[in-house]
């Protein structure tokens, strides 16, 4: 998740995506001499509850990042499940003396709950509420009174196939494959949401390229005259609720008055 709220110089909360979430699956085959490879299940057109299930393929690419093969313990080089032993390709690279670390194989998925922008959904997103309340700017629109604020996508699912090459190194029934299936929730702390166009709510001094409210707040006012502002925020995690305290330091302005 985004660290803690920046400096006047730095964009918004949610303006720099967090450091990439990294999960490494493994899968360990007991049988000596065979090889495991492990790597997304995508699922396949012709088998829809399959390819519905792993949802995180749709995921924006510039996003995510993922090996296209299996690695091994050392850097070990393994023969595939559909590599024939019999095959030039194994016996000229000597593929088919397997080494036992091919026995446990690794696939590792880095995914950042950020903006994307290279298509695809987006794990972050910016959006906005309609007209709640106040006169309608006179310039119109039916978004130009709204609250802009961040929220995540739903939860998306990953699955992951382990395969065996028992066939090809035996010669006799079929590999062995597993598929798990995992969900990725996206999830991140409150942020202070701001007004498109009413100052003092939630005021901000400007806004990012998602809307969002930006840099240090300074609020003007004249010396014994009243100012009124309104702090707002919001949770992009449904099942949570926000609560805005005032801290110690700098504590309260002397004749500050806090309402609900």
């Amino acid at each position: 998740s985004p660290a803690q709220p920046p400096p006047a110089d730095r964009p918004s909360q949610y303006g720099t995506d967090p450091a990439p979430a990294k999960f490494k699956f493994r899968a360990i085959d007991a049988d000596l001499g065979e090889t495991v490879t492990v790597s997304p299940f995508w699922g396949s057109s012709s088998v829809p509850d399959y390819y519905a299930a792993s949802t995180l393929s749709q995921i924006d690419p510039s996003l995510s990042s993922f090996p296209s093969v299996t690695s091994y313990s050392g850097g070990a080089t393994c023969p595939m499940p559909w590599l024939d032993p019999g095959s030039a390709d194994a016996s000229s690279a000597g593929l088919w003396a397997s080494s036992p670390a091919c026995g446990t194989g690794e696939w590792e998925l880095s995914v950042r709950a950020g903006f994307g922008s290279g298509g695809g959904f987006s794990p972050l997103q910016a959006a906005s509420v309609p007209y709640i309340n106040g006169p309608v700017p006179p310039w119109g629109g039916i978004n130009e009174d709204g609250y802009y604020f961040a929220r995540f996508a739903s939860d998306a699912t990953l699955c992951v196939l382990a395969t065996d090459n028992q066939a090809t190194k035996w010669g006799r029934g079929l590999n062995n494959s597993q598929a798990r299936c995992h969900v990725a929730r996206f999830r991140g702390p409150p942020t202070f949401i701001a007004h498109q166009y009413r100052a003092l709510d939630s005021p901000f001094p400007r806004r990012d390229a998602h809307s969002l409210g930006a840099g240090q707040p300074a609020i003007l006012a004249r010396v014994g005259a009243p100012v009124r502002f309104t702090v707002r925020a919001r949770d992009p995690n449904p099942e949570d609720t926000v609560t805005i305290l005032m801290l110690e330091d700098p504590g309260y302005p002397s004749a500050l008055q806090v309402g609900r």
